[in-house]
């Protein structure tokens, strides 16, 4: 029969390895959930930011003279919906909102 005292002695270590495990997961969890909601926040004002970006239709008087979106490399088209920066540059709504995001990602990487 075992000694009394290495009983107590591994039970103790075994409830204090799952405390840990309880308290780690939940740390885990919280830190999780805090992510999740910066992610959200910054989602919501990056689609801010680009609503708040001009938009026009290609053709438009008011879009510059480049033929081209210089992400995608794609000629614009009559009627292609265009979205000017502060800059000046134009781009394809569609693929300056996902050149965006990606961005988004990565610098959160």
């Amino acid at each position: 029969m075992p000694d009394p005292g290495t009983i107590c002695v591994v039970a103790s270590f075994a409830l204090f390895e799952m405390a840990v495990g309880v308290i780690i997961s939940f740390l885990v969890r919280q830190s999780d959930e805090q992510r999740l909601g910066q992610e959200r926040e910054d989602e919501a004002k990056l689609s801010d930011a680009i609503k708040q970006l001009d938009e026009r239709c290609y053709g438009d008087e008011r879009c510059s003279a480049a033929d081209e979106c210089s992400i995608c490399l794609g000629r614009y088209e009559a009627d292609d919906k265009v979205r000017r920066l502060k800059c000046g540059h134009e781009y394809h709504s569609e693929c300056i909102e996902q050149w965006a995001r990606a961005e988004l990602r990565r610098l959160r990487a």
